[in-house]
């Protein structure tokens, strides 16, 4: 599982909540200059995990419509359409969209119409309501920090 590091803390007790039940995670990485958390169910043979696709975010174009996926107790739907790919020398570092800021809390994922994830809410991006870090940094991020 991978999120916010901002909404993350070392000596607090987390739960999964899936369709096959809650289960308790522990901090598997956090790093301090890091916007993101990897963190592991305890229990580690679980069959009611699904993996996530990834779409390659530097195929995002300009009006595409994207789905938010988010909610604090209760889930919540929102859609939108990029309205910014910002770039930093060719490198794609953040999706802005038209999705309704109050219907996205930190931790958040858009998704294309495929269901593929295309970002994460972190809050280093928070400055700019509708912003996302894109999935393709997120996947970088795991491929250098976890083994199979």
């Amino acid at each position: 599982i991978v999120t916010d590091s901002a909404k993350i803390s070392k000596g607090n007790d987390y739960i999964g909540v899936y369709a096959g039940g809650e289960y308790p995670l522990e901090i598997a990485m956090k790093e301090n200059n890091n916007a993101l958390t990897i963190m592991t169910p305890e229990k580690k043979d679980l069959k009611d995990f699904s993996v996530v696709s990834f779409a390659d975010s530097n195929n995002m174009k300009l009006g595409q419509s994207v789905i938010s996926l988010s909610g604090a107790s209760e889930n919540s739907v929102s859609t939108g359409i990029v309205t910014n790919l910002a770039k930093e020398a060719d490198v794609l570092k953040k999706i802005v969209t038209s999705v309704n800021s109050s219907n996205v809390l930190v931790g958040s994922i858009i998704l294309n119409l495929k269901g593929e994830v295309v970002g994460i809410k972190v809050s280093n991006a928070a400055e700019e309501a509708g912003s996302f870090m894109p999935g393709n940094l997120i996947k970088e991020f795991l491929a250098s920090r976890v083994t199979n």
